[in-house]
């Protein structure tokens, strides 16, 4: 096992230790680029770099204060997204509940930057499907398939529109500046939930100056053992979406 790998398992078995844990041994011979490569790959670098900042050589200094800087911009595009999001559903009196993400983050760590993540996950409610999805167009996303129909200059009925956004558990949007948000109605691999029984249940978190619409505990802990089954059981995660992070989120939530 290599020095990066043994750094890593150590700040991951000492999570709720205090930040000041000593590691000095452990970062004597770390290939520097190695980690941080690991770190983001894996999406556990937030957590990584608040353990070993102050180890970090003069030389990557740079380089990893800059993916820091880099990850909190991301994770502010998101929540400036997402209170646009929600300033539009509530208007339109939906409903809908923001999961994982920044979201869970603040749950877990009170930090909404010590959590990697990639798109705005938003439960939404059946009956309010189509009336989103159309809200999302509104605000200039463009579902994912249809955006690449259109690109191949394919004519898309409104019926035809409808009809995909109410197939499957999942819409992929994507804005103009190539950011992602994932509408569900339901759960991918456990589909045996529908989503108003959690909506139903849902309370807000404190974000930025901004109350974000999200599940009480007992439901988001619900999510993250769906979420834990399809990243690490399903084809699709083996495949594609396992991470340390998942490992990680399951645990300390747990």
């Amino acid at each position: 096992m290599g020095a990066e790998i043994n750094l890593i398992k150590k700040i991951l078995n000492n999570i709720f230790e205090t930040q000041g844990t000593c590691l000095s041994n452990e970062c004597r011979n770390i290939d520097w680029d190695k980690l941080l490569l690991i770190s983001l790959e894996q999406q556990i670098f937030p957590i990584i770099f608040s353990y070993v900042r102050h180890y970090v050589p003069s030389a990557y200094k740079l380089i990893y204060a800059m993916s820091s800087i880099n990850h909190k911009r991301a994770v502010d595009k998101a929540i400036e997204q997402s209170a646009e999001l929600q300033g539009k559903f509530f208007a339109m009196s939906k409903r809908f509940a923001f999961i994982k993400g920044f979201i869970f983050s603040q749950y877990v760590y009170n930090d909404v930057y010590m959590r990697q993540f990639a798109d705005i996950d938003i439960l939404v409610h059946g009956r309010d499907l189509i009336d989103i999805c159309h809200a999302m167009e509104s605000l200039g996303y463009e579902d994912d398939l249809i955006s690449k129909q259109k690109n191949a200059r394919m004519h898309i009925s409104d019926f035809a529109k409808n009809s995909h956004y109410l197939s499957e558990h999942e819409k992929k949007f994507i804005s103009l500046d190539k950011k992602t948000v994932d509408i569900k109605k339901t759960f991918a691999e456990c589909n045996v939930f529908e989503i108003y029984e959690f909506i139903s249940g849902k309370t807000t978190i404190d974000v930025h100056n901004c109350s974000f619409s999200t599940l009480n505990v007992h439901d988001t802990f619900i999510v993250l053992l769906e979420n834990t089954y399809t990243n690490f059981f399903s084809h699709y995660g083996i495949e594609n979406d396992f991470t340390l992070r998942d490992l990680l989120d399951f645990y300390v939530f747990s």
